[in-house]
């Protein structure tokens, strides 16, 4: 055998030195990275942009509006609030009462009653309001 072939066959291992350095490098790139997601997932929260917001209200209108167009009866109609049966949800075989109301104070929610329960927030921090109806007679 060449010494060249005894060369690299004698060292099996890493050195200590080299295992250090190569951990304290792989602890700095890990915690730099970790502090970069930590950053991020910090800078884009959903629920701190305009756009979560408005995307809630979004769909918060949209359900006021299915609710409304499946109404089969009003009990309160208002500019700020709305109470009104709607087919069968829950399947009991009787329709449901449900109850849409702002108190008109900008800033305010929108809430939603369902069956005469308490009220749930549908859209948080409403500006404003204005329910219109248009009635037919059939």
């Amino acid at each position: 055998m060449s010494d060249y072939s005894l060369s690299i066959y004698a060292r099996r291992a890493h050195t200590l030195l080299e295992m250090v350095m190569a951990m304290t490098a792989t602890t700095l790139l890990m915690a730099g990275l970790s502090a970069a997601v930590v950053v991020t997932s910090k800078a884009f929260r959903p629920e701190t942009t305009a756009m979560y917001a408005r995307t809630n209200l979004a769909i918060a209108e949209s359900d006021l509006l299915v609710d409304l167009r499946l109404a089969t009866s009003f009990t309160e109609r208002t500019s700020r609030a709305a109470t009104f049966t709607v087919p069968d949800r829950d399947g009991d075989g009787k329709q449901e009462k449900l109850r849409y109301a702002w108190s008109g104070t900008s800033g305010d929610p929108l809430t939603l009653s369902y069956n005469a329960s308490a009220p749930m927030v549908v859209a948080k921090d409403v500006r404003s309001l204005a329910l219109n109806y248009v009635t037919t007679s059939l």
